[in-house]
């Protein structure tokens, strides 16, 4: 198992993390999110600034869930929720258990790669 995988892995359980995230607001405040993007930015979104991105810097009425970083320190460390997470994907927490075990799986890299993010 190579940093590489584990990095995988973790980004995994992060996404499935931000889903369960946005389960947690309203469908409302979704669309509200929306709509004020398009409002802010009907007149001059020239450059691509995708939704997402806005997402990112404005939340959802300030909310959003915690950045990648933020994620592996905290959340990630919640076994009970992060196997919630992950239900019936062996493989997946195969690596998970590995990292929360402590294997050799070249942390000083992973950790490099994950500041660089």
């Amino acid at each position: 198992m190579t940093s590489n995988q584990l990095y995988f892995a973790q980004r995994t359980v992060y996404e499935l993390y931000k889903i369960d995230w946005m389960q947690r607001i309203s469908a409302e405040r979704q669309k509200d999110s929306l709509r004020s993007y398009f409002e802010e930015l009907l007149p001059e979104n020239e450059y691509g600034y995708t939704h997402e991105m806005w997402v990112d810097d404005n939340g959802y009425d300030g909310e959003l869930y915690v950045c990648f970083n933020e994620f592996c320190d905290i959340e990630l460390q919640d076994k009970e929720y992060i196997r919630e997470l992950i239900g019936t994907c062996e493989p997946l927490m195969k690596y998970i258990e590995a990292y929360w075990n402590g294997e050799d799986l070249g942390d000083e890299v992973m950790r490099k790669e994950i500041m660089e993010d």
